[in-house]
């Protein structure tokens, strides 16, 4: 795991791994109206090029629409983000 962060609202997670190629959306709490929380939701695997780097940042958009990668190669990912996981 390269690095971990959480939308604003604290209810998505997104990961990237160490090297870079694949960037995981989690939704956090699916199941919210069960008295204990329920597994993680997996609602993306985005990918990042073909060259193994460094992910330096994550960012989402205010509104969680939008998630932002940037890399040590210079580059800047941007992808679409639907709440229920679909394209």
């Amino acid at each position: 795991l390269g690095l971990i962060k959480f939308d604003p609202s604290g209810l998505l997670l997104v990961t990237a791994a160490v090297d870079g190629h694949n960037i995981n959306l989690f939704e956090v709490n699916p199941d919210a109206g069960r008295s204990a929380p329920g597994p993680p939701k997996h609602l993306y695997k985005l990918v990042r090029g073909v060259t193994s780097s460094t992910i330096q940042d994550i960012a989402f958009s205010v509104d969680s629409r939008w998630v932002a990668v940037t890399s040590n190669r210079g580059t800047a990912h941007l992808y679409p983000i639907n709440s229920d996981g679909s394209p």
